[in-house]
């Protein structure tokens, strides 16, 4: 990489015939800074910012293979926007970081709005961290309903910050937040503890239901999570059997070979695994099928318009059947219309999960909810007030009930 940045700015000096020398230094394992001196133009840093971005894309031979890298880079100019190495070192990483929230291989230039958003960002950082060091975190379930017989097949347990100053923080911000601060395995220890301690409750009154709990990347990679699971299901008594854990599409992904290694011990355990946002990335069954698990769950995005989106229902269709030709069951996610259930039971679904039911809600609303009275209550509201738009279907898809 050094050799590589060296040679692409001798040959820019060359080009404009200039003898001032740029100064590359390697300041992290895969961070370099580079001070250019006597450029400050903007635009001309933004295009010389590209021309890097796309040499650095070259694909690199090693041992025969090639290898390609990604790369994000943030440019800060002297004396605009600071005056000491510090403080342009600082500003070249929030640049940085910038580029790397707008996608992979592209630039940044500092700017006070970007050091108004880390400042932001920073102390919700910090509010997150004394968060789940004080389990301030809750946890609210979204039921899972059978496509045949409108039956609640099980609960997925979703982690929810309510900030006492700024109110609700979207998981996708805070989860993000998490990922990148390495707070996100305590979310996961803190969810899973919660969930099967709220739902195990609830099945002692034979409550024959499925949890589901999502695992992050760096759950899954932890040497130590069979065994702390394996510690918490010994003490609360929680019928292994009936936990499903959730990883995404992507870091099944990235390495089946170490996760299938790593999920093996859950398996001995008794646990069932699920593939998570399948369709946002990857979608590669033919691999997936090759690791050992139960349940596929269809990315939201492929049902937002699936009634009139010709493209979607045709990928939806191909899913649900290949799934089912692999042996895997299904759960499609963000069910909101009553048009959206009848066309993924129609061609397979196992499973349905959306707002059409239920948003996510506290323990406490999800044994109110469970009690079968109130859930046939909730399946002839949503008959009533959609019923008369609804194509018809070759099988029963929205009668709600316990067990």
């Amino acid at each position: 990489m050094s050799e590589r940045l060296s040679g692409f700015f001798a040959d820019v000096a060359a080009k404009q015939q200039r003898t001032d020398n740029v100064t590359i230094a390697r300041v992290g394992g895969d961070e370099f800074v580079m001070v250019i001196p006597n450029e400050q133009d903007p635009e001309r840093l933004g295009k010389l910012a590209k021309d890097l971005l796309e040499k650095l894309c070259v694909p690199f031979e090693i041992n025969g293979s090639h290898v390609n890298i990604g790369a994000s880079i943030g440019i800060t100019v002297f004396p605009n926007d600071g005056k000491t190495y510090e403080e342009l070192l600082i500003n070249a990483d929030l640049a940085m970081y910038a580029a790397k929230e707008r996608g992979r291989n592209t630039f940044a230039l500092f700017t006070a709005e970007i050091a108004e958003s880390a400042k932001t960002r920073l102390a919700l950082e910090h509010d997150l961290k004394n968060a789940v060091r004080t389990k301030q975190l809750s946890v609210q379930y979204q039921p899972t309903i059978c496509c045949k017989d409108g039956s609640i097949r099980g609960v997925e347990a979703l982690a929810r910050w309510q900030h006492p100053t700024l109110g609700n923080i979207s998981p996708e911000r805070f989860i993000s937040i998490a990922e990148e601060t390495g707070l996100v395995r305590e979310i996961d220890r803190l969810v899973l503890q919660k969930a099967i301690e709220d739902i195990g409750g609830l099945m002692k009154s034979d409550l024959d239901i499925v949890l589901a709990v999502n695992i992050s990347a760096a759950g899954i990679e932890d040497p130590f999570l069979v065994g702390e699971i394996a510690e918490l299901i010994e003490v609360t008594g929680f019928d292994p059997t009936r936990l499903e854990l959730e990883i995404t599409e992507s870091v099944a992904m990235r390495d089946p070979d170490s996760v299938c290694k790593s999920i093996t011990g859950l398996r001995k355990l008794g646990i069932r695994l699920a593939i998570d946002d399948f369709g946002a990335g990857y979608s590669n069954l033919a691999t997936l099928a090759r690791l050992p698990f139960d349940t596929v769950k269809l990315d939201r995005s492929l049902v937002s318009g699936l009634a009139s989106d010709r493209e979607k229902q045709t990928i939806v269709k191909l899913g649900l059947t290949l799934a089912s030709e692999l042996g895997f069951e299904t759960v499609v996610e963000g069910i909101e219309k009553l048009e959206e259930l009848e066309f993924v039971a129609t061609f397979g679904a196992t499973f349905a999960q959306g707002f059409l039911f239920s948003p996510p809600v506290p323990v406490g609303e999800l044994s109110t909810l469970l009690q079968p009275a109130r859930l046939r209550e909730i399946a002839r509201a949503a008959l009533k007030k959609h019923g008369s738009k609804a194509a018809p279907v070759a099988h029963p898809t929205v009668r709600v009930a316990n067990g």
